[in-house]
């Protein structure tokens, strides 16, 4: 074995000092989570979830316990952005039975393809993030509140569009949103939502106006006096960024179209 050089020494000194420093902490955070585990091994479920999650989450578990009764049917709508998280809701609430519900993006829900049946449980619990409370709704005041989008019943042959802002675009102070959406034979879309990252937002300014371009170029559209729309939206100081719109266009049937500007900057 060839002998070492002078910085390959030193080199290998400081190494062994580093390890021989750190050691001890090593140690002692080792030692420290053994002892947790060791103080915390008799407790139940609920008061480790009261403990990792905090006292509002257990509350809120214990609260919802007592509305729905033990072998009893509840729906359960997924609003976390955590992987994962409703899996403790039906954890907590066994042995309750959880019907998965869809996931919720503010007021909108969007339900599986396989569809939503047609019997509801009375209640609807919405899981959110670790650092929230899960939430309880009666299912009326749920689905009264709440825009419900069938997966099942998407229709990518509704005409529309969105015409700005353009992916990629950039868009100073106001956003105005613009496109049209109707029906072949002249009947406007029932409901036009737009969504910035996925939220629902207030506009300052909604209106519904004629298309003539469209029903020029499109003659199978009928009159187009309602086709096209336009929403204004104000801007706010955490809105300088990039940012992405969906629109659905909703029949009134219950069918949707959902058309996407996959991504914009929005500036003052």
């Amino acid at each position: 074995m060839p002998p070492r050089g002078p910085l390959a020494t030193a080199v290998l000194v400081a190494l062994i000092l580093a390890g021989l420093v750190s050691a001890p902490r090593v140690l002692l955070q080792a030692a420290r989570k053994l002892a947790s585990g060791v103080e915390h091994f008799s407790e139940g479920p609920l008061v480790a979830r009261r403990r990792v999650f905090g006292a509002a989450y257990a509350d809120a578990v214990e609260r919802i316990a007592k509305a729905i009764p033990k072998g009893g049917e509840y729906l359960l709508a997924d609003k976390s952005h955590e992987p994962g998280q409703a899996n403790w809701i039906r954890y907590d609430l066994a042995p309750r039975r959880a019907r998965s519900l869809g996931r919720l993006t503010g007021l909108r829900l969007t339900i599986p393809k396989e569809g939503l049946r047609n019997s509801r449980p009375p209640f609807v619990v919405i899981s959110v993030d670790s650092n929230q409370a899960p939430e309880l709704l009666e299912s009326d005041r749920f689905f009264k509140r709440t825009r419900t989008l069938d997966l099942g019943r998407n229709d990518d042959g509704i005409p529309g569009s969105i015409d700005r802002p353009r992916s990629g675009s950039e868009v100073v102070g106001e956003l105005v949103v613009e496109g049209w959406c109707q029906e072949r034979g002249g009947r406007p879309c029932a409901g036009i939502l737009i969504l910035i990252d996925d939220e629902e937002r207030p506009s300052i300014h909604f209106q519904r106006q004629a298309r003539p371009d469209v029903q020029a170029v499109l003659p199978e559209m009928g009159a187009c006096d309602r086709a096209g729309y336009r929403a204004h939206f104000a801007i706010q100081p955490a809105d300088a960024r990039e940012h992405r719109i969906s629109i659905y266009f909703r029949s009134d049937d219950g069918r949707f179209r959902r058309l996407d500007v996959e991504k914009f900057r929005w500036r003052p």
